[in-house]
């Protein structure tokens, strides 16, 4: 990415904000249930329960305490994490060897609507994303299709942000609930599997199962063209 680039990517996002802000402030919008924004979140949700979804937006949500403490997990694992302000983010971005960001959120218009969207952790080498990482905590020790549609959102805003996503891959981490307590041994996963992962096979293979002790990472190639 062009080292003058980040210019163009910060002014998107300020004229996104604005104009949500200005939505939310108007109080009007095409969207069902008068929301001036899409939370990515929500939108993978609709492969579970569009019901659920929409009892959500009618009653507002009720977490469960599987969530809650999940919640919690995702705050232990960004509290080593430099807070900086967004403009200085994508300014370092292009000029640092790697960049891992947490929890930021990016903004996308598609049509009239705003989306917003806030990755658990992206990795960039040189200005490139080529990992973004998303953490489960489930019973389950695979992924479902609304866990994976969620992060191909994400890759999508990267890629309309302007970042080059030609390498990029993402994962789903599922740990067992229990893990919620072992935040610190969670939180090395994506360091282990850029350990342990070859990007160029991955891109060939198009998908690669791992698995740290009872952890099990799920990668795949991001394919904008993939439905």
């Amino acid at each position: 990415m062009p080292q003058d680039n980040w210019k163009t990517i910060f002014e998107n996002q300020v004229k996104l904000r604005e104009e949500l802000i200005e939505r939310v402030k108007k109080g009007k919008s095409n969207l069902k249930f008068n929301r001036p924004y899409l939370i990515v979140s929500d939108i993978a949700s609709q492969f579970y329960s569009e019901a659920k979804l929409e009892l959500d937006y009618i009653f507002g949500k009720i977490k469960t305490e599987a969530q809650k403490e999940g919640s919690k997990l995702h705050e232990r694992m960004a509290e080593d994490a430099e807070a900086i302000g967004f403009k200085e983010l994508v300014q370092k971005i292009p000029k640092a060897e790697e960049m891992v960001i947490v929890e930021t959120p990016f903004f996308m218009k598609s049509h009239d609507d705003i989306i917003v969207g806030k990755p658990d952790l992206i990795i960039f080498k040189r200005g490139i994303p080529i990992f973004l990482f998303e953490y489960k905590f489930s019973k389950y020790s695979t992924t479902f299709p609304n866990q994976q549609v969620q992060a191909q959102i994400y890759c999508q805003i990267l890629k309309e942000l302007g970042y080059n996503t030609n390498l990029l891959c993402y994962g789903i981490i599922i740990a067992p609930r229990d893990m919620t307590k072992k935040s610190n041994k969670v939180k090395k996963i994506p360091r282990e599997v850029l350990k342990r992962i070859d990007i160029s096979s991955l891109i060939q293979e198009q998908e690669v199962e791992l698995q740290f002790d009872q952890i099990n990472v799920f990668l795949y190639k991001f394919d904008s063209q993939k439905k």
